[in-house]
């Protein structure tokens, strides 16, 4: 049962409805018209002539609603790491600053006051360690931007607003710096350099493989197919179909262990995050991968040296089947990786660059030797879309179009111009020989005529 009342000047639907421990609620919307109060009216009235649920949304603030999109969506929706950052950008950039703002009340001039505030404001650091103050960037901004975008669209399907106040924002100039990435030149030295087989291992994966840090370390001997007729007939392969990660005890409470396939020991039961053996990113990301001859061939040298690990330990081995492991089989994780990859660079001068960067320079070199082949690139790389690789790598396709280009400009035009000029040189010869033969002249005017 719904109803209209008219108070200072502003009308309010009360709604008579039953929560979900069957206790009679009533809750209030206020609106600044009574058009729109009879609209709301009709809206919940057809609700329960319909049979649907009576409870509604309780959500009136930013913060509420966000605690239910967190709850009904994100829960659903969300990888570890999404929900441990997004819960992060909820606490620190979103509730202390517009928590109790009003839904109804939100509108794009507003949000776009709240982002020229965020810009002015500090950044808000994880670490205790990190003591430089710094400004929130815009880079942050459409993080945030991004966020509350999705959380009003549930709203509008959730009809506690009309239409999301976000669609029509303006936001922020974001530049966003390229990332730097190895050329060819680069990539030899340093694997000439590196005297640390692990580390000699986990480069070449991430380069040849187009694999994710976490991927690398990820991998197991079971999806590792290095037989020596796969070998010589170029034919060996991975399979990728799990990534190590560590997550926060939050996120794993909350999100529950449907998407983990194993979880690693505790050795401290008072530390606030596991680590784990989980699915990829998203479904795109399971893919088999074609190795080329020298990595399988390193591969290879690495489970032997595993063999000897295991004879030489004997039951002290912790058998995980991972590829990428100390001596006695536990985990290797990210930050180790990146530590080794930072001081071979500082070791030996060579180009700044993160772990990261090695996947990019790969998909660049294999859209390069692909002749721009996106659709093969993708199938190694594991993008969810085609679009993600030729936004982010268009510059290399721009360089095969230039090319192309060029291509074309000298089959058709350079020849085309070729013939023209040849045409031109013979008719000039024609008239030089008329000039110089008044004969010849004379017979050609006897045959015009």
């Amino acid at each position: 049962m719904a109803s209209i009342i008219e108070r200072n000047g502003k009308y309010c639907v009360v709604i008579n409805y039953t929560d979900d421990n069957g206790k009679r609620r009533q809750k209030w919307e206020t609106f600044k018209t009574r058009a729109e109060a009879e609209i709301f009216k009709s809206k919940v009235q057809y609700s329960n002539a319909r049979g649907l649920p009576k409870s509604i949304p309780s959500a009136s603030t930013i913060e509420e609603l966000l605690e239910e999109f967190v709850n009904s969506y994100g829960k659903e929706r969300w990888s570890y790491s999404n929900y441990a950052s997004n819960k992060g950008v909820i606490k620190n950039y979103i509730v202390p600053y517009v928590g109790k703002m009003k839904v109804k009340d939100v509108s794009p001039r507003w949000i776009e006051n709240y982002y020229q505030t965020l810009l002015k404001s500090k950044k808000v650091h994880q670490s205790s360690k990190t003591k430089e103050e710094q400004l929130i960037t815009p880079y942050m901004v459409k993080t945030i931007h991004k966020l509350l975008h999705c959380a009003f669209s549930q709203a509008v399907r959730w009809e506690m607003i009309q239409t999301n106040p976000f669609d029509h924002v303006l936001l922020p100039k974001c530049k966003e710096k390229p990332r730097d990435i190895w050329e060819l030149d680069d990539l030899k030295k340093a694997l000439d350099a590196c005297e640390d087989p692990i580390l000699e291992l986990c480069i070449n994966l991430a380069f040849s493989c187009s694999l994710r840090l976490g991927e690398v370390l990820g991998l197991t001997w079971k999806c590792v197919h290095i037989s020596d007729d796969l070998i010589n007939n170029n034919s060996a392969w991975i399979y990728v179909d799990k990534q190590l990660q560590r997550v926060t005890v939050e996120a794993f409470n909350e999100l529950g262990d449907s998407a983990v396939m194993l979880k690693f020991p505790q050795s401290n039961t008072r530390v606030t995050t596991r680590l784990v053996l989980k699915e990829p990113k998203t479904s795109s990301s399971v893919r088999k991968i074609f190795l080329p001859k020298t990595v399988a061939l390193l591969l290879k040298e690495r489970k032997k040296q595993v063999r000897e690990f295991k004879s030489i330990l004997g039951d002290d081995y912790q058998d995980y089947d991972l590829v990428v492991c100390y001596e006695n089989g536990t985990p290797i994780e990210h930050g180790k990786i990146r530590e080794m990859f930072n001081n071979l660079i500082k070791e030996n001068d060579l180009r700044p660059v993160v772990f990261h960067s090695l996947r990019h320079s790969s998909t660049t070199y294999k859209l390069k030797i692909s002749g721009g082949d996106i659709k093969a690139v993708q199938g190694d790389t594991g993008h969810a879309e085609a679009a993600m690789i030729t936004e982010r790598y268009a510059h290399i396709l721009d360089d095969d179009r230039r090319v192309n280009a060029e291509k074309f400009e000298e089959m058709f035009y350079q020849e085309k111009k070729q013939t023209e000029e040849t045409d031109d040189e013979d008719i000039e010869k024609v008239i030089r020989k008329l000039k110089e033969s008044p004969e010849l002249l004379q017979i050609l005017k006897s045959l015009t005529k």
